[in-house]
């Protein structure tokens, strides 16, 4: 009995280890969201895994060299941390062709050319999109995300971005 209680507490104080590493590891990668002249941005974050499992979905907001506005919603395929390593990395290079000021048709074009044979069977759903503040236009694109919903004053919901795309 006492051996069986030993493994027991061992197993017990790995997956408590493990849960603290995944939950620190998720909270890290969140992004606070900017305070954005002329925006309300809310956000909410309800991970579908839960214990030791941390998934490779995302989202971001950020402002551009330009003044406008960028909007990321991501899902990388698979949980654990492989799954949020890859979502690291797609993250950062979206940021980095964002800031090029590129149309969001070729911030995806090019993070997706980047990331072709990186993470073997993965692949990762995107949707970007940019408020440009002067027209209040929205430019968008989808790589196979489910689509963002829009949501304008006095008006009601919309869904933006059908899903016909390809992943990255």
């Amino acid at each position: 009995i006492a051996g069986y209680s030993a493994i027991a507490l061992d197993n017990a104080r790995l997956y408590e280890r493990e849960r603290n590493f995944v939950t620190e590891l998720s909270r890290s990668m969140l992004p606070v969201a900017p305070d954005l002249p002329g925006l309300d941005v809310l956000t909410r974050y309800l991970p579908a895994a839960t214990g030791t499992k941390v998934g490779g979905d995302w989202f971001d907001v950020f402002r551009l060299p330009s003044g406008a506005t960028a909007f990321v919603i991501g899902d990388v395929v698979g949980h654990g941390v492989t799954a949020a390593t890859v979502m690291g990395q797609v993250r950062t290079a979206i940021r980095c062709y964002a800031l090029l000021e590129l149309p969001p048709s070729e911030v995806l074009r090019n993070v997706s050319a980047l990331t072709g044979g990186l993470f073997g069977e993965s692949f990762v759903t995107c949707f970007y999109a940019v408020h440009s503040p002067g027209d209040g236009v929205l430019t968008y694109a989808n790589a196979g995300h489910l689509p963002a919903v829009l949501v304008r004053p006095g008006a009601g919901l919309e869904e933006i971005g059908e899903a016909l795309a390809q992943p990255l």
